[in-house]
């Protein structure tokens, strides 16, 4: 996946699909053509991998569970934070919906679906968007997987209950460019020397919530569609 450097992901909050297909494209936001018109039965439905990938992109242009969590405010985060919070929910219910596809039909598909909608973003918000997507995945991957190295399930028969949200969240807070805490606008340059004054753990704490209305959504989806492949 080709790195981004100023061009980051776009903040979606508040555009409807109209908005967004408009936005920089004539092209048109036809739901009939990738088989998610609400009228139609989805029950057992074969679909083909691009209707898949626009699944969730469904979702959140029309602001629907997931998609519809959103973030306030209050004494715990700030007004400067809500952005950066609510675009990493966004961000990391794409993701959540990527690994399902590649546990569900492998790496081969996983990655088209992926690809499919990085093609979607560079179609309705301009050149490298896509490549932005790609790159914040990459992003959260990596968090997940120095998660998984730094805080092992067992460590000497002591359960360790840290939540993969927390390494993900210092991971979206450094990179997303609005963010008080981005490292293009800070001197610290990783999660060890940042002070993230608590924004992580709150980050983290959304992350997981706005997880678990995803999987639910995600797991009955793929529990009833066929891919023709």
């Amino acid at each position: 996946m080709q790195s981004v450097g100023s061009d980051d992901f776009p903040d979606l909050c508040g555009l409807t699909a109209n908005e967004v297909a408009n936005r920089n494209s004539t092209t048109s936001l036809n739901l009939q053509e990738y088989h998610l018109d609400q009228k139609v039965d989805p029950q057992s439905e074969v679909r083909n991998i691009e209707s898949i990938a626009f699944y969730p992109l469904h979702l959140l242009l029309n602001n629907l569970t997931p998609f519809n969590y959103s973030v306030n405010a209050d004494e715990t985060i700030p007004k400067a934070f809500i952005s950066t919070f609510q675009i990493s929910i966004k961000l990391y219910l794409l993701y959540i919906f990527y690994v399902y596809a590649l546990n569900e039909y492998g790496s081969v598909h996983g990655d088209n679906v992926l690809e499919i909608q990085s093609k979607h973003f560079d179609t309705w918000l301009g050149a490298h968007q896509g490549d932005a997507l790609s790159a914040r995945f990459d992003d959260i991957s990596k968090a997940a997987k120095q998660h998984a190295h730094l805080y092992p399930p067992k460590y000497e028969y002591v359960i360790l209950d840290i939540p993969v949200e927390n390494s993900i969240a210092k991971a979206l807070l450094l990179s997303h460019r609005e963010s008080p805490l981005c490292r293009a606008n800070n001197k610290q340059s990783n999660a060890s020397e940042c002070n993230f004054r608590g924004m992580d753990l709150a980050l983290a704490e959304h992350l997981g919530q706005a997880k678990d209305l995803a999987l639910q959504v995600y797991s009955h989806y793929f529990s009833i569609v066929i891919i023709d492949v």
